[in-house]
């Protein structure tokens, strides 16, 4: 599902691409700043993050399967920056997270696993 971001839209194959895309962004770029430690908060993540799919969105047309793989990767992230949000609230107030608060279990993806490394990230090093 993750196949079309992976790497940096061909400019070969697709020309116009920065025609339309003002920012293009992918998941090795994205891994590369978890690697060096870029983000310095979780919203900057999540900002590429929706960058990434909001750009898929733009470019290419309602029916392909880049437009439905940025829509279907789009509501698991979003999935499971709900679960992160939720465990980091939990770490910040002290309270164990709730089984009526986690995600449903097919849902369950792991940051790493939504940008295809192999990276353990504690999300609490976004809050700086």
């Amino acid at each position: 599902m993750s196949w079309p971001f992976r790497q940096p839209v061909s400019l070969e194959e697709f020309p116009n691409y920065l025609e339309v895309v003002e920012h293009p962004i992918d998941l090795s770029i994205i891994q590369k700043r978890l690697e060096n430690l870029e983000y310095q908060r979780l919203k900057d993540f999540t900002r590429d993050m929706s960058r990434l799919f909001e750009n898929a969105r733009l470019f290419y047309p309602r029916d392909s399967n880049v437009y439905q793989c940025a829509d279907t990767l789009e509501k698991i992230f979003e999935h499971s920056l709900a679960e992160v949000r939720a465990e980091i609230d939990a770490r910040i107030n002290g309270r164990k997270v709730s089984e009526s608060q986690t995600i449903d279990s097919s849902l369950d993806i792991d940051t790493d696993q939504l940008i295809d490394v192999n990276l353990d990230v504690d999300p609490t090093m976004f809050l700086l």
